[in-house]
């Protein structure tokens, strides 16, 4: 029971990394898509 536990948390702490990573992609994306506009004008 105690190993099924580890896992998971495991998982867990997996997706949390993946969620934030994809959020963060997210953001760089945005701010790339503003930072060619302003550079545009």
């Amino acid at each position: 029971m105690d190993n099924v536990k580890i896992t998971i948390s495991q998982e867990k702490i997996y997706i949390k990394k993946d969620f934030l990573k994809k959020i963060f992609d997210g953001v760089l994306s945005v701010h790339n898509r503003f930072v060619r506009i302003f550079s545009f004008w």
